[in-house]
């Protein structure tokens, strides 16, 4: 299930702005999957040449899903950062904000094309949908 919205540049390093967009696809996506709660998420980031902005992308899932075969999905082997976090949406969104200027910019590889995916602990079903995260954050990178 996917959730998008745009950015303008003034927004773009704004913690509230993307908790609260963050906080309503989450609350859509629960809703649609009939109460089963996501347990990872995937965002995007790219320009919108129609509008100057920024579009961001969020992908909710469970982990049972399936590919349109019926078959189980599977991912190819790439090579992510990760990042272990816990903490309140706001803090998730402050800790992508400085990997994405501090941390990243000074590391031996280079952010690649895909998502940013985030995947929930095993503790996130006993709160389900509370605006408290823990999980691993993986960033596409690729050797530089």
């Amino acid at each position: 299930m996917t959730f998008s919205y745009q950015c303008e540049s003034a927004d773009l390093y704004s913690i509230d702005f993307h908790t609260e967009q963050r906080e309503q696809g989450l609350k859509k996506a629960a809703r649609l999957l009939r109460g089963q709660s996501p347990t990872w998420f995937a965002e995007r980031f790219e320009p919108d040449s129609s509008s100057g902005n920024i579009r961001l992308t969020l992908t909710f899932g469970c982990r049972e899903d399936k590919d349109e075969r019926g078959g189980k999905k599977t991912s190819s082997p790439c090579m992510f950062l990760r990042f272990p976090f816990e903490g309140s949406a706001a803090e998730l969104t402050e800790m992508q904000m400085n990997v994405y200027r501090h941390i990243l910019p000074r590391r031996a590889e280079a952010r690649r094309d895909g998502h940013d995916l985030f995947i929930m602990g095993p503790g996130h079903e006993a709160n389900r949908m509370s605006s408290h995260f823990q999980g691993d954050y993986y960033i596409p990178v690729t050797a530089i």
